[in-house]
Order: structure tokens, then C-alpha cells, then sequence
């Protein structure tokens, strides 16, 4: 009887031990797989951040190239170009063209800007911080 019980203590050794090799693999390919899948969200979410960085790297430059355009030429040059443009569309000239306002606008080296030299009740207001000399 007790070797009976002896190979039967031995039998159940066995399977267990088959058992518990079999869910630790299983385990350990799970586990493998759930880092694999991590690295490979990280991976993504890495690649975006890249993209993101570099378009918002081009972003700045693009903004800091207008800004060296603004202190170079004024706050007003962009507008008063595009206000140009607007006239000479608009405008029922010949050809279609209207001759802009001479001295309308004036460079102020002093604030880096053009100031308005219209009196106030044609449309010009002072700004604060802009100069009107």
C-alpha cells in the first residue's frame, strides 16, 4: 500500500510540475507580449512627439522670420503692402490702379515701427507704446 501511495505522491509530482511549467510559459509569453505591445504604443506615441516637435519647430522659425521682418520694416509694412495691394485691385484708374496716399506712413527709428501721420479724425488713432513723432 505504500508504495501504491508512493507512486501515486510521484504521479501527481509530475503533473503538477507539467502543469505549472506549462503556465509559467504561458505566463511568460504573455507577459512578453504585453511588453512588446507597450513598447510599440510608446514607439508610435515617440514618433508623433517627433512630427509634433519638428512642426512646431518650423512653426517657430516661420514666426520668428516675421517677426525679424517686423522690427526690421515696422509693425505696418506687412499691412500697409497688403493695404497696397487691396487699393491697386479695388482701384478705377487706369488699368485699374489708385495711387496710394504719399506720406501717409512714416518709419520711427526710434520705436522701430511706421507711425500714422493722419490727424485723428481721419481714421488714425495714437496706439499706446507706438511712437508719433
Amino acid at each position: 500500500m505504500a508504495t501504491m501511495m508512493e507512486e501515486s505522491v510521484a504521479t501527481f509530482e509530475t503533473h503538477l510540475t507539467a502543469v505549472m511549467d506549462s503556465l509559467i510559459r504561458a505566463s511568460v509569453c504573455e507577459i512578453s507580449k504585453l511588453f512588446q505591445d507597450m513598447v510599440n504604443d510608446y514607439l508610435v506615441e515617440l514618433s508623433l512627439n517627433r512630427k509634433e516637435n519638428e512642426a512646431l519647430k518650423q512653426r517657430l522659425r516661420l514666426t520668428e522670420t516675421k517677426l525679424r521682418t517686423e522690427r526690421k520694416y515696422g509693425m505696418g509694412w506687412a499691412a500697409s503692402r497688403r493695404s497696397a495691394g487691396l487699393e491697386a485691385a479695388e482701384g478705377k484708374g487706369a488699368g485699374g490702379r489708385q495711387k496710394r496716399k504719399v506720406g501717409a506712413r512714416k518709419y520711427c527709428v526710434r520705436m522701430g515701427s511706421f507711425v500714422c501721420l493722419f490727424p485723428p479724425k481721419q481714421g488714425c488713432f495714437p496706439s499706446p507704446g507706438v511712437c508719433h513723432i
